[in-house]
This record gives structure tokens, sequence and C-alpha cells, in this order.
């Protein structure tokens, strides 16, 4: 019984040990310029850009909550890419102390829907 266990526990190591990745790893991209600037509040802008292309614009501004109490750090910003398809695409953002805002064409719109009828 238990060279039948070692041999079931060897084989499926040999089977985890061949499996292959399910997803290539790609080499790291170089930066190609960087720009950072910060203040002592915690306000900042950044923006750089890759060798393939990509760009990221962001900017954090403290702004009031909604009480007055305290601030908030909302983050404006940009970034641009190519998809595995060769598409460009790119995406404008807010980012707030409701959640992260995206807006751009390549992002699917859902459709509405049709009014209820009652009978």
């Amino acid at each position: 019984m238990q060279s039948a266990t070692f041999v079931f526990l060897a084989v499926v190591l040999v089977v985890a040990a061949q499996a292959a990745p399910q997803f290539q790893a790609r080499p790291p991209v170089a930066v190609i310029a960087r720009s950072e600037v910060q203040d002592e509040a915690g306000q900042f802008s950044l923006t750089y850009t890759t060798a393939d292309g990509t760009q990221v614009t962001k900017q954090g501004v403290l702004k009031p909550n909604a009480d007055g109490t305290d601030n908030v750090l909302v983050e404006y910003g940009s970034y641009r890419y190519t998809s595995p398809e060769g598409q460009i695409v790119q995406v404008e953002y807010t980012a707030d102390a409701d959640g992260f805002h995206p807006k751009s064409p390549s992002i699917p719109i859902a459709p509405v829907a049709a009014p209820a009828v009652f009978v």
C-alpha cells in the first residue's frame, strides 16, 4: 500500500513539474522618461514613458472631505498603452473618496435596460 502511495505521489510531482506555464513571461520594459514632484502635504505629480510606448500621467491633490473635517487625496490621471491586439488604449480617470472613475472609448458600456412592462 505504501509503495502505491509513493508511486502516485511521484507521478503527481513529475506531472506538476512538467506543467507548462499559462502565461509567457514578458521581459521588463525600460523607463525612458520620468518626472516626479511631491510636496510635504502628500500632493504629487508623476509622469513616465516606457520603451514600449506606454505613457502614464497622474496628479494627486488634497481636497476637503464632504463634512469639511479632513482632506481627501484626489488623483487625476491618464494612461496609454498598446493592447496585445495592437490597438492604442487610452484611459483618463479620477480616483476620489467615491472610488475609481475611468473614461475611455475602450471601456464597454452596458446597454440600457428596457423598461419593465406590467400587465
